[in-house]
């Protein structure tokens, strides 16, 4: 593969989220300094990973679980003590 060759299809690899050691696997290095050039364009994807993480985590904490009805001393469901 001629090495323009190689560096597009390693710098498209790294951009579309595949991580160092499986483009140093593809491109037989065997040493890992090798692939550590093309670490920069692996920027976007942590980008996108921790937007992703993020926003589960978001939707998540905006769950809440319903408090148990309980009663009141008039015989009325409250949702908690504090209804009295």
């Amino acid at each position: 593969m001629l090495p323009v060759t190689r560096h597009s299809y390693a710098s498209t690899g790294v951009t579309e989220g595949l991580s160092l050691p499986i483009i140093a696997a593809l491109l037989g290095h065997k040493h890992s300094a090798t692939t550590a050039r093309y670490a920069h364009l692996a920027a976007r994807a942590i980008r996108v990973a921790n937007d992703s993480i993020g926003s589960r985590i978001a939707a998540a904490m905006q769950f809440r679980v319903a408090e148990p009805e309980t009663l009141t001393e008039q015989g009325k469901t409250a949702k908690n003590s504090r209804d009295f």
